[in-house]
């Protein structure tokens, strides 16, 4: 109509302006996108006109001449305006298909050819017979009509088959964190939105939630941990707790966002325990429309699918979290059995031996000379000895699971300690370690003095069981730590059995020919050494293992095994 009606420099200042306030109050676009629409629109226009001018004149333009300049000028007109936003979609980094161009472009073509039709019949009327203007009206308002209705039933059947999608898309999906991420990826979809957020409560009442963010173009972050203030742990379960709705940019929460929110539509992930969290969906991509009602309903139904696969997948993980505590008790329960041979073997051997030969002794006492009375008495206390470290583990393993183990640190003379512990060693002479060079180069820390004698004999002992035929001892000092390394130059721990050396009633060796234990002794040591601030870790270094001991060079406090303070 303006093609006929107004001057092209009016016509273009109309379409300029009207654009500006539609796009700037009306959908808040960013300024860039507001330049390019105005800008494409001054385009098309334009074009538009000097088309319609080239083809047709003042005196023809009523006739079928300027009827085709007018069909002509604004079917390059729209071509225009396609071509131009395809350049600006490739140009930011978008891809469009030639099948999606061409869809849009015969639809919008189609549509502007009956519009041009609907306003030369408009142009007619008015130039032949205004008093029957009203004649021109009426085909218009029910075309509109009918193409509203249409394309309605067109975006909900899209919508339906989105939904259906989604749905699928979810039930297929394994994990909770993955079930996220498809959920705000089609409710973009759906929605024609910019981006979308899931935000997961960790529990009710608790300020620890999973935030899921997804745009148009990538996944910014999918179940991040936040901690929530205050007015947004309020904010958010107000939102958990109503009905799906629209919401205006001030409501939505104020997270760290790489976007401004223009506006948003919310929905609750309500679960049977209650609030779960929400989904909340911004910035409609349409440059006309915002989002309605219909939109809130549309996501709501997705929000239902979406608490749907998270219970799901709670449940799968509350099934998998039993599986494993079943598998767990049931090899807990054989490791106790096996733990239970294993200590009655353990201990039946150096008992017998300390019966045996006691019995021996006093019932033939007159047939032993001074030696080989010296000889018994030596293997007695040596079977004795190793009754007691077996039993002191026993206890203090059990006192270290229960929390009652007080560690006393204080400052102590490591080559003392450990000199005790290779002097008095039981094991040394029987394996053919009878030398155990010790090299001092710190000599002091803070440590509990009995665990940590605890600790060196239980590193000696098993490195004359499983060790090689060299055993020594170094003490060094680095990064305000004191290492003190037990090593050997045996074959070392069997591969994969590096973390499993570490834990209770486990055993990495059972070779034919040597003693079996406990297995206790490093699982004891390494939660000495924790307690007393420090650690113990297995290295294996070209041809020597070793087992690393580190203890800080100072500590002010005694604690017990839960790091209560119990005195100084």
């Amino acid at each position: 109509v303006g093609l006929f009606s107004a001057l092209p420099i009016a016509l273009i200042v109309a379409q300029a302006f009207g654009s500006f306030i539609a796009f700037t109050l009306h959908r808040r676009q960013a300024a860039v996108r507001v330049a390019f629409n105005v800008a494409q629109g001054i385009v098309v226009t334009s074009t538009t006109i000097w088309v319609f001018r080239l083809l047709a004149t003042e005196a023809n333009a009523l006739e079928v001449v300027g009827w085709v300049a007018a069909l002509a000028s604004v079917i390059v007109g729209v071509s225009v305006a396609n071509i131009l936003v395809h350049v600006a979609i490739r140009l930011s980094g978008g891809r469009n298909t030639f099948r999606e161009i061409g869809e849009v472009l015969s639809f919008t073509l189609m549509g502007s050819v009956v519009n041009t039709f609907l306003g030369l019949i408009f142009v007619m009327i008015l130039w032949t017979n205004p008093s029957a203007f009203w004649l021109a009206v009426a085909p218009p308002a029910i075309l509109y009509i009918a193409y509203r209705a249409y394309i309605s039933q067109r975006l909900e059947r899209a919508r339906l088959q989105s939904l259906y999608e989604a749905s699928r898309r979810l039930h297929e999906a394994p994990q909770i964190d993955k079930a996220t991420e498809i959920a705000c990826s089609e409710a973009i979809s759906m929605l024609d939105a910019e981006r979308a957020e899931i935000l997961l409560f960790s529990e009710v009442g608790s300020r620890l939630a999973y935030r899921t963010v997804v745009t148009s173009d990538e996944t910014e972050m999918t179940m991040f941990p936040v901690v929530l203030t205050e007015d947004e742990r309020e904010a958010t379960g107000f939102i958990a707790d109503s009905p799906a709705g629209v919401l205006n940019a001030n409501s939505v929460l104020g997270f760290e966002r790489s976007v401004t929110i223009k506006d948003a539509v919310a929905a609750p992930l309500t679960g049977s325990a209650g609030a779960l969290g929400f989904i909340l969906v911004a910035n409609r991509l349409d440059d006309v429309s915002t989002f309605v009602p219909a939109d809130a309903k549309l996501l709501a139904t997705l929000a239902g699918h979406v608490t749907v696969s998270l219970e799901n997948g709670r449940l799968e993980d509350s099934l998998d979290e039993l599986t494993r505590l079943k598998e767990q008790l049931e090899q807990e329960v054989k490791s106790k059995d096996e733990f239970v041979a294993s200590v009655s073997h353990e201990l039946r051997t150096p008992l017998t031996g300390i019966v045996g030969l006691s019995h021996e002794l006093v019932a033939n006492r007159e047939f032993f000379g001074e030696v080989e009375v010296n000889e018994i008495l030596m293997m007695i206390s040596e079977q004795s000895s190793e009754l007691s470290n077996i039993v002191e583990d026993l206890l203090v393993g059990a006192r270290a699971d229960a929390g009652t183990l007080v560690i006393k640190p204080t400052t102590i003379d490591l080559g003392k300690e450990i000199q005790t512990v290779v002097s008095g060693h039981a094991l040394l002479g029987s394996e053919g370690h009878a030398d155990v060079p010790v090299a001092i180069n710190a000599n002091a820390a803070r440590a509990d003095a009995l665990r940590f004698r605890q600790i060196v004999r239980n590193l000696l002992t098993n490195a004359a069981r499983y060790g090689g035929d060299s055993v020594w001892i170094e003490v060094n000092r680095g990064a305000g730590r004191v290492i003190v390394a037990v090593n050997d130059n045996g074959k070392g721990v069997p591969a994969g059995q590096e973390t499993a050396i570490f834990e209770a009633y486990q055993r990495a060796h059972n070779a034919v020919g040597q003693p079996a234990s406990v297995g206790l002794g490093l699982s004891v040591a390494r939660k000495l050494a924790r307690l007393m601030g420090g650690d113990l870790r297995y290295r294996r270094v070209k041809d020597t293992t070793s087992f690393e001991l580190s203890l800080p060079l100072s500590s002010h406090h005694a604690v017990t095994s839960e790091g209560a303070e119990v005195g100084s």
